[in-house]
C-alpha cells in the first residue's frame, strides 16, 4: 500500500532507522501475521459500496487512552484520523466524516453504557473497537455488549476489532478474539505484528513508545498501517469482483457468546438521579471530565450519599487517581456489596467501573459512605462517583 496514505510517520519509519538504531520493519511484512481473523466482509462491502456512489460516509473509532491519542504529536498521526484518511483517500467522492469516542483508562465495561450517547448516535458506518490493553480478561460478556450494540444499529454498521498492546507484550486478545470469532469480525492484532519482533530484540519498545503502554506517532502508524492494509487489499478483491454490493447481510448468530445483558446501556446524569439523602458529598461538572457528565465527590471521612435507581443491572464509575483519595463502602438496599479504593499509586489513570446489581429490575437505594480509612501512601480521604450507569437486553 503506498506510504502516501498514510502519515510521514510511516514513510521516515519505512526508510529509516529507529531511536535504537535497528531499521523500523517495512509494514508489508507485518501485515499477514497481524489479521487473527478476516471474518464475514458483507457489511464492509456495503460500506464500500455506499462510498462507491459518493453518498456521505462516517467512520468511528472507540477504546481507551491509545484511541484518545495519547503519545501521538498531532492529532492527525493518532491512529484513528489515518486510518479515516484511508477511507477519504480511496473514496474522494464520498464525505468521509470522523468521530473519536477513545477516554482513557477506560474499557469496555464503561463503553457499553455509554456508546449510544458517545458513537452511535453519530450514526457510524464502519467501527474499530480497541479495548484489549485496557480490558481484564473477564470482561468477555462487556465487551461483546459493545459488539453487538454497534451490530444491532439499523444502520448495520461493519465492526473491526484492533488489538494493541503494553510494554511485556501483554493484552488480552484472547479473550476478545472468540467474541469477535462469534459474530464474524476482522481482528487486526498490533501484537501479533510487533511483538515478535520486540521479543527477539529487532525492535526495542522505546522505539515504539515513550512510556509503558501509549504508541508514539510510528507505533499510532503501525497500528492505523495495519488495520488500512487489510481495508486495501479487501478493497481491491471487491473492486477486482465487480463492485457489487451484497444481496443480504449475513444474519447475526441465534444467541450471544456471553448473554445479552449489555445490548443497550445509559449513563444517568447525576444532576437528575432522585437524592434520598447526602451528608458530604458535593455535585458538579469537573473541569476536563465533562464526557463524564456530573460528579459526587467528598473529601471528609463519614460522608454519606444516598440515591435511588432503577434495575435491572447497575453499574458505579470512580475515581481512581494519584490525589488524596481514600476507601468507600457501597451499599445496596442496606446490604454491603463492595469496599472501593480510590487512590492510585501508580503514574497512570484508573476509571474502573463496579457492578453492584445484576438481574434485579425495580427501584433500589444506593448508598456510597467515605470511610475512614485510606492507603498509607494517600494524603487524604476524598472519593468521587463519575457515573451511575444502567444496562439492558435488547427486548426492553
Amino acid at each position: 500500500m503506498p506510504s502516501t496514505l498514510l502519515s510521514l510517520g510511516l514513510a521516515l519509519a519505512l526508510s529509516g532507522q529507529a531511536p535504537s538504531g535497528h531499521p523500523y520493519p517495512a509494514l508489508e511484512s507485518l501485515c499477514e501475521r497481524s489479521v487473527l481473523n478476516r471474518g464475514d466482509l458483507s457489511r464492509l462491502h456495503t460500506v464500500f459500496s455506499r462510498a462507491e456512489r459518493g453518498e456521505p460516509v462516517v467512520v468511528g473509532v472507540i477504546g481507551g487512552s491509545i484511541t484518545e491519542g495519547a503519545a501521538a504529536d498531532k492529532p492527525e498521526h493518532r491512529w484513528g484520523n489515518q486510518m479515516c484518511q484511508w477511507w477519504r483517500a480511496r473514496f474522494p467522492k464520498a464525505r468521509v466524516s470522523f468521530h473519536n469516542a477513545g477516554i482513557g483508562a477506560t474499557g469496555s465495561a464503561f463503553a457499553v453504557h455509554r456508546l449510544r450517547a458517545h458513537l452511535l448516535d453519530r450514526q457510524p458506518d464502519v467501527v474499530v473497537v480497541e479495548f484489549s490493553v485496557n480490558d481484564p480478561a473477564n470482561h468477555g460478556e462487556q465487551y461483546e455488549g459493545v459488539i453487538r450494540q454497534i451490530l444491532l444499529q439499523p444502520n448495520s454498521p461493519a465492526v473491526l476489532g484492533l488489538h494493541m498492546m503494553s510494554q511485556n507484550g501483554n493484552n488480552v486478545e484472547a479473550a476478545h478474539l472468540p467474541v469477535l470469532r462469534h459474530y464474524a469480525l476482522p481482528s487486526i492484532s498490533y501484537r501479533a505484528a510487533l511483538w515478535p519482533l520486540l521479543a527477539d530484540g529487532s525492535l526495542e519498545w522505546s522505539d515504539l513508545s515513550p512510556d509503558t503502554i501509549h504508541p508514539n506517532a510510528i507505533g499510532h502508524t503501525y497500528a492505523a498501517g495495519l488495520v488500512c492494509a487489510f481495508l486495501e487489499r479487501e478493497l481491491k478483491a471487491w473492486r477486482a469482483d465487480g463492485a457489487k454490493a451484497p444481496d443480504a447481510l449475513t444474519p447475526l448468530p441465534a444467541q450471544p457468546l456471553h448473554g445479552s445483558r449489555f445490548d443497550d446501556g445509559e449513563m444517568l446524569d447525576l444532576s437528575q438521579v432522585r437524592v434520598v439523602a447526602n451528608r458530604g458529598f458535593t455535585c458538579e461538572l469537573i473541569k476536563g471530565y465533562a464526557r463524564y457528565g456530573y460528579t459526587w465527590h467528598a473529601e471528609k471521612p463519614g460522608s454519606r450519599l444516598t440515591l435511588e435507581v432503577e434495575g435491572p443491572l447497575v453499574s458505579i464509575l470512580y475515581s481512581r487517581l494519584k490525589r488524596p483519595l481514600g476507601r468507600a463502602v457501597i451499599r445496596v438496599d442496606g446490604k454491603q456489596v463492595c469496599k472501593l479504593e480510590a487512590f492510585h499509586a501508580q503514574w497512570w489513570t484508573y476509571t474502573p467501573v463496579q457492578e453492584i446489581l445484576r438481574d434485579a429490575p425495580g427501584k433500589h437505594l444506593v448508598d456510597i459512605e467515605v470511610l475512614n480509612e485510606k492507603d498509607p501512601k494517600s494524603e487524604g480521604y476524598g472519593f468521587e462517583l463519575r457515573g451511575l450507569m444502567r444496562a439492558f437486553p435488547r427486548t426492553r
